[in-house]
This record gives C-alpha cells, sequence and structure tokens, in this order.
C-alpha cells in the first residue's frame, strides 16, 4: 500500500498512567471516534520515544493509530482534549505505515471563544 493519509475526529478520551517494568513509566491517552477505539497518544521519557505507527484495516483504511510523544508535551495535549471541541488526529505515513506527521488540532474557532470558562455575571 502507497503512503496516506487521514484526518479522524475524536469525540471521546480515556487517560491512563502506567508503570512498565523498572525503567519505563508511560502516560496514554485512548481515542474514541463513534464509539470505536481508533488510536493512542502514548508519552515517554524523551530517551524512550520510537517511531509512532499507523496500521491499515483489511479494506485499506487506516485500523489504528500510535502517536509517540515525549512527556513534555502531555499537559499541553490534555488540555487541548479537556478544553476544545471538535478534535481532530491528522496522520500522515510513508509506506512502511511510519507516522511522518502526527498532529492533534481543533477546529476553526471564534477568537475568544474562551472555552471552558464560566462567564462573569
Amino acid at each position: 500500500m502507497p503512503a496516506g493519509s487521514k484526518v479522524i475526529s475524536i469525540d471521546k478520551y480515556a487517560v491512563f498512567h502506567t508503570a512498565c517494568g523498572a525503567n519505563v513509566a508511560i502516560n496514554y491517552i485512548r481515542c474514541f471516534s463513534r464509539e470505536s477505539e481508533v488510536g493512542q497518544i502514548k508519552f515517554y521519557p524523551v530517551d524512550q520515544v520510537t517511531q509512532s505507527k499507523v496500521y491499515i484495516s483489511s479494506s485499506g483504511g487506516v485500523g489504528y493509530f500510535w502517536i509517540i510523544c515525549e512527556i513534555n508535551r502531555y499537559q499541553d495535549i490534555i488540555e487541548t482534549l479537556r478544553y476544545e471541541k471538535t478534535i481532530y488526529i491528522h496522520l500522515d505515513w510513508d509506506i512502511n505505515y511510519n507516522i511522518s506527521w502526527g498532529t492533534v488540532s481543533t477546529s476553526q474557532e471564534p477568537i475568544s471563544e474562551q472555552e471552558g470558562v464560566p462567564v462573569p455575571t
């Protein structure tokens, strides 16, 4: 299969904090679109970051993705998920299914929307 790209709308997420053996502690976020789990964003210590991957389903579409980030990106991404709507995952991958570009983004929004902030009375 050739290289590809895909944009996935994320409407739910679940957060996990995990210890894996003596040397690796990771945080990860499971991402859902229309009740189906579509991928994970994993956060590793800087010296343990590996290649992000996309797995292709038998029908040729994105079956599942793993975006691997440095742990110092966790707070920014979790705040985006908490306070913004709608969230999109943008993926570009090469012929070996390695993600060459993985982005967590919002939709276009009006300036000063202040989502999640109470309006003063």
